[in-house]
């Protein structure tokens, strides 16, 4: 039987249980449950399939003035190929996509739990970027001429070292294997997860 993390972390795996959501406020939520199958952990993904945990959370799509959150949706349709259909969460018809995701430590009501807050692509790196080769297009079409201008003024200033730089050490193999209780903190999210009250409803 599957037990829920935890702890704090970035793990990946599969949404093996879904469900729709709504609070007083009418503010509206896809809650999910992951299966985790990796760790993120000294700068790689580990096998965690072993440890047989799982994570929960609440995705808010609509606010309680009700708008669209669109950034989560955004992020649902990015990670898990959420086509927009509440009637299909429902009907217990999506099928979502493995993904990453972000557990945060949360309070509620006096208990500490630990929450999905953030939600990505499988194969995202926890830190890493998120602009695509065309808008770092876009950017460098609009501002690449004042960084070249302000990193030809650096260089200009600054002495040019003497000789080839020293080459990095390469990280040693065989690392120790991750277990629960050594997961990394994770990268913050920028949506909070929140509770089942509308006082916890951030929007």
């Amino acid at each position: 039987m599957s037990q829920e993390i935890q702890q704090a972390g970035n793990f990946r795996g599969d949404i093996v249980s879904y469900w729709l959501k709504e609070a007083e406020s009418e503010a509206v939520a896809i809650g999910i449950e992951v299966k985790i199958l990796d760790v993120w952990h000294e700068g790689e993904w580990c096998d965690w399939s072993e440890h047989n945990l799982v994570a929960r959370g609440d995705l808010w799509v609509i606010k309680k003035d009700g708008s669209i959150n669109r950034q989560q949706v955004e992020s649902l349709a990015k990670s898990t190929g959420f086509e927009g259909n509440l009637e299909a969460i429902i009907n217990q018809e999506w099928d979502p996509h493995p993904v990453s995701i972000v557990v945060q430590e949360d309070s509620y009501k006096d208990q500490i739990r630990f929450r999905i807050s953030w939600i990505n692509n499988y194969d995202a790196t926890p830190g890493g970027g998120n602009i695509s080769p065309e808008k770092a297009k876009q950017l460098q079409q609009k501002f690449g001429g004042e960084f070249r201008a302000i990193a030809g003024n650096q260089t200009r200033n600054e002495a040019k070292p003497k000789g080839r730089p020293k080459a990095a050490k390469a990280k040693s193999k065989g690392k120790a294997k991750a277990t629960p209780a050594e997961a990394e903190e994770p990268v913050e999210s920028p949506v909070p997860d929140v509770g089942e009250d509308d006082d916890a409803v951030p929007f």
